[in-house]
């Protein structure tokens, strides 16, 4: 909470991480997802929701540097 995903979404896309805000069946929409809304997001966590996309081919390598550029993210832009 407190930093937007459009933030977060850029910083990972610099480093060739590609993910989505919101969720999937609400990409093409500038209002908050209502999905989101259902499973207890408001405000703030709405604001910085990113969506994640894994299938078999992602290597354990790529999750664990997805996980550190997330962190390293968090620490120079904001806090969760």
């Amino acid at each position: 909470a407190g930093l937007k995903a459009e933030v977060m979404l850029h910083a990972l896309e610099d480093r060739g991480i590609y993910v989505s805000a919101g969720s999937a069946c609400h990409a093409k929409h500038p209002d908050p997802s209502h999905i989101l809304e259902a499973i207890g997001l408001s405000g703030k966590r709405l604001e910085s929701a990113l969506r994640f996309s894994f299938s078999f081919m992602n290597t354990q390598e790529e999750l664990e540097t997805t996980a550190e550029a997330v962190q390293e993210i968090i620490s120079l832009f904001g806090t969760v």
